[in-house]
């Protein structure tokens, strides 16, 4: 899919580019980090610019290290296997997909816009 028709990918809620611009503006670093195919990394960052989507550091992971391995404060992800090893004081968000429905989990979002709510 990255590699053919990265267009056709949607993003998870409308102007997310202003969404991800407003964190930023209230003191927020913007830390993407994505497991990806290397031959995807240009069309994720392709896929990034055409939703506006501007952030403080662009990391891709091409092994199966933990997410909890990187330095962060805040974890926005839909994936719940990001929080199997997450410690206080770190807080994980879970962003609210079909897939993860039915795992547990304290906070959840269904808009990156909640963040802001929330920390």
């Amino acid at each position: 899919m990255w590699d053919k028709r990265w267009k056709d990918i949607p993003s998870t809620e409308p102007s997310i580019g202003n969404t991800v611009s407003n964190l930023h503006s209230k003191g927020f670093r913007i830390s993407i980090l994505t497991k990806r195919y290397r031959s995807s990394v240009g069309n994720v960052i392709k896929w990034l610019d055409f939703h506006k989507i501007h952030c403080d550091d662009l990391l891709f992971v091409y092994d199966d290290a933990p997410k909890t391995n990187y330095p962060f404060d805040i974890l926005v992800d839909d994936a719940p296997i990001n929080f199997s090893q997450l410690v206080h004081p770190r807080i994980g968000i879970l962003f609210n997909q079909p897939w993860n429905k039915n795992f547990t989990w304290p906070i959840r979002i269904d808009s990156l816009s909640e963040v802001i709510n929330l920390v």
